[in-house]
């Protein structure tokens, strides 16, 4: 064959490797694409299949668990620390759970021999910051709680490999989740006492501080004990808010505008990005708690988006409307759906509240009894008590026939106590008054809250006439016992609500008049107690022992005062704000904490009464000083504190700008728009209200070319 045919005849890419042949440097060139294409291939391959960590074989993607032996299935690296010593002292026994972040391994500890459970956080995402600060902040936020219902963590490290993990109980129980996937529902009884032990645990994550941000089913572990009681955990602080860590260390992970949890259980202000507070929880623990009972979450739309629009929008469906099969009591209907209102105001406030209620509902709907799921049926346990006297009795050696007789009458007084205990419980209802901030027999509690939940029926039926009846007779028992703001304001809260509804205007508007009075008293006496606080701190004593006392209480009661301080300037008190505040402020200089961030955010808020006021002299030099505080506080590279400093910086240009100190406001607000957009672009809050400040600074100088294309980035932000 001619040699000019071996090239000539042959297809392109072919020709391509035979010159390329002459060529050493393309071919080692090709040589390595193409190995790293086939490592490639062979990772992605890995990635999108799943090994039996027993049997250690390889199944497809999707595929749940191992054929072979019926074990969970998971990545390969996941498999790779089975059978480990992990951390010098942990040994992997198993996987157990993986999710985004993190891989959870069952081990035992090789000193003590205690199974626990091991977090990791995933080798793909150490290097992640951001990542790694959750990670550390959900052991923090878990090793701060010590409760029964709330899992505990006890230890807490990096390895030398750089891999961070954390050590916890290892719970031997299922998943709230999976119960009711595999019962449907959960029974009323048996859900009262899982939602009343929840309660117990976030109540007292709240009162150290931290908002758990994702309750959901699959959170909740129910592990069995040997009594047959169900044991209610409280598990995965990963994205839980740390509320009241001592300012010079907080790390704000998470900035107002984003949105972290699972969409078929967030509040409308986690949906909006917006602040939250202790009242978000028990907006997703009424979620949980209607999906417990209905077997259904509340809301469901056909995206997440949808889902979240939801719960901004639509209110929950009744459950005897959408659910009539299973048969919920009214009185917990009723405090399922208080839990779910869209406004903050209008839930429970506190997660104790929400406790007893729901303890108020179970009773009323003679729910009592319940310890393993079920009411107890009295006449049965009656009979198994006798029988069990009986062969006790009997067993007893040298026990004389007549003195086995007399188990007779010990058989009747027993049979008899049940008795007693009905009229002993009767006796409590109507004459027990109640605890001392709250006064009130448990029987006037549960017939203003059976009021209240046949209002909320005659409201869903659009029958405004009977709700409104209802509620009258609701206000009139709210009023004669205990402390009845609370209960009076909710009730008028509704009032309100049927009578706008029903057009009847005028009568809405006094009862807004009378909403609103309460409201004052109720921040009144709120402010009464706070200012009580500060005198009583700075009578606390010359010693070092006292005064450091006196400032470690005064930091933790900060968000207390400010917002004692918010309150009346919502309510336009702005003298009693403005003593209120000087009297904050002299307190903590008195305590020696003119660097504490309470200390700035005070004179920031005393800047915004006397700007109501016009009393303008003293503003500036109040803004400068918190400026001052602000700049001087520890950690200035973080984020957060970037944040508050740039905050004073805007506060400080637009007063200068309103008061036509152009040149100064010019300095200020340019510099804060730059900084904002150099490190700051995605907190839209921030950028808008950056670029809206000096797009009226370039409005007022009469620069309207410039304003107009400030303005109109600001329009992109929400403005």
């Amino acid at each position: 064959m001619p040699a000019a045919k071996l090239g000539g005849d042959k297809p392109r890419p072919y020709a391509a490797v035979a010159r390329a042949q002459h060529c050493p440097g393309t071919m080692l060139l090709i040589g390595r694409l193409g190995e790293a294409f086939c490592r490639f291939m062979l990772e992605e391959l890995e990635r999108q299949s799943e090994v039996c960590c027993t049997c250690q074989k390889r199944f497809p993607a999707g595929t749940e668990r191992c054929p072979e032996d019926g074990s969970k299935l998971f990545a390969e690296q996941v498999c790779r620390l089975v059978g480990t010593t992990f951390a010098e002292r942990y040994e992997i026994l198993e996987p157990v759970g993986e999710g985004g972040m993190s891989v959870v391994y069952r081990a035992r500890h090789i000193h003590m021999q205690r199974i626990v459970a091991i977090k990791l956080l995933h080798e793909r995402i150490a290097s992640d910051e951001k990542a790694l600060l959750r990670f550390k902040r959900e052991a923090q936020a878990t090793g701060n709680l010590s409760h029964q219902n709330v899992i505990s963590v006890y230890d807490f490290g990096v390895t030398k490999d750089h891999q961070a993990f954390f050590v916890m109980d290892f719970l031997e129980g299922e998943a709230l989740d999976a119960v009711i996937k595999k019962e449907k529902r959960i029974e009323p009884a048996r859900a009262v006492s899982i939602f009343k032990q929840i309660c117990d645990g976030l109540e007292h994550a709240h009162k150290k501080g931290v908002i758990h941000r994702d309750l959901k089913p699959s959170n909740i572990i129910l592990v069995p004990q040997d009594d047959g009681f169900e044991l209610v955990k409280i598990v995965d602080f990963g994205i839980a808010k740390m509320v009241s860590i001592d300012a010079s260390s907080k790390q704000q992970l998470t900035q107002t505008g984003q949105v972290f949890g699972s969409p078929l259980y967030l509040s409308p202000e986690q949906c909006q990005g917006i602040a939250i507070d202790n009242r978000s929880d028990i907006y997703s623990l009424g979620c949980l708690m209607y999906e417990a009972l209905a077997g259904k979450p509340p809301l469901i739309g056909d995206t997440a988006i949808a889902t979240m629009l939801k719960h901004i929008n639509d209110p929950p469906p009744l459950f005897s409307a959408k659910f009539p099969e299973a048969q919920i009591p009214q009185p917990i209907e009723y405090v399922v759906r208080k839990c779910l209102e869209k406004s903050p105001e209008s839930r429970y406030q506190t997660v104790a509240e929400l406790r007893q209620s729901l303890l108020d509902a179970a009773a009323a709907s003679n729910l009592e009894g319940y310890r393993t799921g079920g009411v107890i049926d009295v006449p049965k346990k009656q009979e198994e008590l006798a029988s069990t006297w009986d062969k006790l009795v009997a067993s007893m050696p040298g026990l004389s026939p007549a003195r086995k007789s007399g188990r007779r009458w010990l058989m009747a007084a027993a049979i008899a106590l049940p008795t007693l205990l009905v009229v002993g419980v009767l006796l409590f209802a109507f004459l027990w008054p109640g605890p001392a901030d709250d006064r009130g027999t448990p029987v006037d509690k549960f017939r203003w809250l059976w009021l209240m939940s046949e209002a909320d029926k005659s409201l869903a039926r659009n029958d405004y006439a009977a709700a409104l009846n209802t509620l009258d007779r609701a206000e009139q028992v709210a009023t004669t016992f205990g402390d009845s703001a609370n209960r009076l304001l909710r009730t008028l809260k509704l009032k309100s609500q049927v009578l706008g509804l029903a057009n009847m205007f005028e009568q809405q508007e006094s009862v807004n008049n009378q909403i609103m009075t309460i409201q004052v008293q109720q921040i009144q006496k709120e402010t009464d107690e706070v200012r009580a606080l500060l005198k009583r701190l700075l009578a606390s004593g010359d010693s070092p022992v006292a005064v450091e006392k006196a400032r470690l209480e005064a930091e933790a009661n900060s968000e207390r005062v400010l917002l004692s301080a918010r309150r009346l300037d919502s309510r336009g008190m702005l003298d009693e704000e403005e003593s209120f505040l000087k009297q904050a402020i002299s307190t903590y200089e008195w305590l020696n904490l003119r660097q504490s961030p309470t200390l700035a955010s005070l004179k920031m808020q005393l800047a915004t009464c006397l700007t109501g006021k016009q009393e303008l002299p003293e503003v500036r030099p109040l803004l400068l000083s918190a400026l001052t505080i602000r700049r001087s506080l520890p950690n200035q590279e973080s984020r957060a504190v970037k944040r508050l400093v740039l905050q004073s910086m805007l506060k400080l240009g637009q007063f200068d700008r309103d008061q036509s100190n152009f040149k100064d406001a010019r300095t200020e607000l340019l510099s804060v728009l730059e900084q904002v957009r150099r490190e700051f672009p995605q907190d839209r809050e921030l950028m808008r209200e950056s670029l809206q400040s000096y797009a009226d600074l370039l409005r007022q100088t009469g620069e309207i070319e410039e304003f107009q294309k400030v303005q109109q980035e600001a329009r992109r932000f929400g403005s």
